[in-house]
């Protein structure tokens, strides 16, 4: 019973294979069907069940593969500093980005909510630093000017 799927199961992916058709449970069933002479074939379940088909399976699957590949996408580590914040633009798609948020973990988007923060303190803080300079640079700067356009014997009327 066992050899006798294995073995449709596996004529059946090295066909879809040979083809260039999507290797997935449903087409393995599908094509046991027309390969094998009773026309009955293995049940899609049957390649799970059956531990040497589905390893031979897990090797040609593009559905099982694509699966593999999202779920290492959950499990990486989303790499959040200032770059990440610094190539933001106002005029990006929201839609995509509430998807990728919508993808994270909680515990993904509370990291990312509080470097998103610091970002925002940092940037703050630094633009006020600079934004005082300028003022107070430009302040002296036009006292300076002021001291240059009176006269020698200036003294304001009281």
């Amino acid at each position: 019973m066992w050899d006798r799927t294995f073995q449709l199961g596996k004529k059946a992916i090295d066909s879809l294979v040979k083809e260039g058709m999507p290797v997935t449970r449903q087409s393995i069933s599908k094509r046991t069907k027309e390969l094998d002479p009773t026309s009955k074939g293995i049940h899609s379940n049957s390649v799970k069940t059956n531990t040497d088909l589905y390893c031979y399976y897990q090797e040609y699957s593009i559905s099982y593969r694509k699966k593999k590949r999202l779920n290492d996408k959950k499990n990486r580590i989303l790499e959040v500093d200032d770059a990440y914040f610094r190539k933001i633009k106002s005029s990006r798609d929201k839609k995509i980005a509430e998807k990728k948020f919508m993808k994270m973990t909680k515990q993904e988007v509370v990291r990312v909510l509080l470097k998103a923060l610091d970002y925002i303190a940092d940037n703050e803080d630094r633009w006020h630093g600079e934004h005082f300079k300028k003022s107070k640079n430009f302040f002296w700067m036009f006292l300076q000017q002021e001291n240059h356009k009176k006269p020698q014997n200036y003294s304001p009327k009281l």
